[in-house]
């Protein structure tokens, strides 16, 4: 699951071999796993654009958007 730190998007991507190698992990350390979820948090494409954008003032993009901040 990837999470955009600014906006909020998500998005879920399915990765080969993910669920084998979180498996054997937890079996190496007697670990019974029932459920996993992995979160990789960072900027979308469109908010990567925004924070690179030096003109405010004079492009299309929405600046207003206030990182989100995961509660802790």
């Amino acid at each position: 699951m990837f999470i955009c730190d600014r906006c909020g998007a998500v998005k879920e991507e399915c990765a080969e071999g993910v669920e084998d190698i979180m498996h054997t992990l937890a079996a190496k350390m007697g670990f019974a796993l029932r459920h996993n979820v992995i979160e990789a948090h960072g900027l979308c494409a469109a908010c990567v654009e925004v924070e690179a954008c030096r003109h405010p003032e004079q492009c299309q993009h929405d600046h207003s958007v206030q990182v989100k901040k995961k509660p802790r």
